[in-house]
């Protein structure tokens, strides 16, 4: 399927004004847009002052841009974005195809070139970005110590041509200046929290059974005040990052071997642990 198949296209430049003005982008960095389309984004940021890396996939929207939009600040690059390597700092700023949403968003949070991320995007990936209620989401625990996490805006149907079926939002993903994990750790992390989310049981001490000495379990016990029959699902935010912390600390390089590439061993767009498409929080 061509990728302008796949993509939903904003029409209105005062719309595209006020997303730019509600993300609030650094001038100082380079912007990488995504799937740049028609161009209708790309203009408005150049309008704006900044400087873009604007990558684009299909072979004619990338000649058309090529050939309407001639500016020294803006570079057009025709590759897929999920081969290419970003190689400095950046922010992001695009309608990105909605058919790649969340693996996209995996590998831009998780690239320590990306500084902060605003995405035009459907409704119910964000969910799985988002703490709901107080269920904490396999991908919101894997970046929420990084970054925060916002909508702020949602777009009606008839500002996108042609009109989507799915709730549209921009999302802002703003990476925090004290993250709650050292970004050194965050590969660790990110091992670590991949691991307990797919170990198949309900039960935390058992998903942290080979992770943990006895000793370690004990403490663990008394610092959560918690039972051994405790759900997993039953842990608070901060609870996870004192697990976290207390694995990067004590745990052996035996046991940190067990959660080695776990992330990347099980990287997928599927989130078994809840779906959210028929939520009416709108």
């Amino acid at each position: 399927m061509d990728i302008k198949n796949t993509q939903n296209f904003l029409y209105d430049k005062n719309l595209v004004q006020k997303l730019i003005d509600l993300s609030n982008l650094d001038k100082k960095i380079k912007v990488l847009e995504i799937g740049p389309g028609k161009g209708i984004i790309t203009k408005g940021l150049l309008d704006n002052g900044y400087k873009i890396r604007a990558i684009e996939l299909d072979e004619r929207l990338y000649n058309n841009l090529k050939d309407n939009i001639i500016d020294d600040n803006v570079e057009f690059v025709k590759e897929d974005i999920m081969e290419y390597i970003i190689d400095e700092e950046c922010n992001v700023f695009s309608n990105i195809p909605f058919n790649i949403t969340t693996i996209l968003l995996e590998k831009l949070l998780k690239d320590f070139n990306v500084i902060d991320v605003y995405v035009i995007m459907q409704y119910e990936p964000f969910l799985r970005f988002s703490k709901y209620d107080d269920y904490l989401t396999y991908k919101y625990l894997l970046f929420n110590p990084f970054y925060e996490m916002n909508i702020l805006y949602k777009f009606k149907s008839s500002d996108f041509k042609p009109e989507p079926k799915a709730r549209i939002i921009f999302a802002g993903f703003k990476k925090k200046k004290n993250p709650d994990i050292l970004l050194d750790d965050m590969n660790l992390y990110l091992d670590f929290i991949s691991y307990l989310f797919n170990k198949k049981t309900k039960l935390l001490f058992e998903k942290i059974d080979k992770l943990f000495s006895g000793k370690q379990k004990e403490i663990i016990k008394k610092t959560l005040k918690v039972e051994e029959d405790i759900l997993f699902t039953s842990l608070k935010y901060e609870n996870i990052m004192y697990l976290f912390n207390t694995f990067n600390k004590y745990a052996n390089e035996r046991n940190k071997k067990i959660v080695d590439g776990f992330y990347k061993k099980n990287l997928t767009d599927n989130n078994p642990h809840r779906n959210f498409s028929n939520k009416n929080n709108w």
